[in-house]
């Protein structure tokens, strides 16, 4: 009965801090306006044991170990964000890819305006906000040469790399099909999920009653 209640409190407490004080960080799980990751989430079924893991970069990982035995291993990562920060992880990993620093602007039929290239298939249209180009790895979508998205492989598995972290949120994610993409790409709907990003004090209050609540319920069983 005890636990009944400190979970029936912290449901309404997360509730109500949804409701009354709404995220604004970009590419935040919990941010449900344009710049959010919310439409993500939701459509994945979230593993920490998943054989997929999707990586968003606007931090350096100063040690990558584990990353590397993840994919040596045979997993796949999805891996996109800050180009910086992105080469940085490629560099540590050894991975002859890099991302350019130039946006792609091309005026040709894919195109949306000058920095929202559309990528247009027979059966699927793709959004890709702000690309930079991708060098190296195998292409596997590319307009007039250059690479939008490319996969490396790495021992028995592999990284597919996204140009654009813009190519997540909700602004774009639900417009044509993204997310159709990233599930195919994934194969999977069962992924992990990981941003290395400077977290809001209202994120780190919710996952931290999100953890509570988990352990509330593990112990319930």
């Amino acid at each position: 009965m005890k636990n009944v209640l400190i979970i029936s409190s912290i449901i309404i407490f997360i509730l109500l801090t949804l409701i009354f004080f709404p995220d604004t960080y970009e590419f935040s799980p919990y941010n449900l306006s344009a710049e959010g990751t919310s439409q993500l989430y939701n459509s994945f079924q979230i593993s920490s044991s998943s054989n997929v893991t999707i990586l968003l970069l606007f931090e350096n990982i100063n040690n990558v170990t584990s990353y590397a035995k993840y994919l040596l291993q045979g997993n796949t990562i999805i891996l996109s964000g800050n180009y910086t920060n992105v080469n940085y992880f490629l560099k540590e990993m050894n991975i002859t890819v890099v991302i350019g620093d130039t946006i792609i602007t091309n005026n040709l039929d894919y195109y949306m305006n000058n920095k929202i290239i559309l990528y247009n298939e027979t059966n699927y249209t793709l959004v890709f906000p702000y690309a930079n180009p991708i060098i190296g790895g195998n292409p596997l979508i590319t307009i007039n040469n250059f690479t939008l998205v490319a996969c490396y492989h790495y021992g028995s598995g592999k990284i597919i790399i996204i140009s654009t972290p813009y190519f997540f949120i909700n602004k774009y994610y639900g417009t044509f099909n993204n997310s159709w993409y990233l599930h195919k790409v994934a194969s999977t709907n069962k992924v992990r999920i990981v941003v290395y990003s400077p977290d809001s004090p209202l994120v780190l209050i919710k996952q931290f009653f999100h953890d509570v609540l988990y352990l509330i319920t593990i112990e319930s069983l």
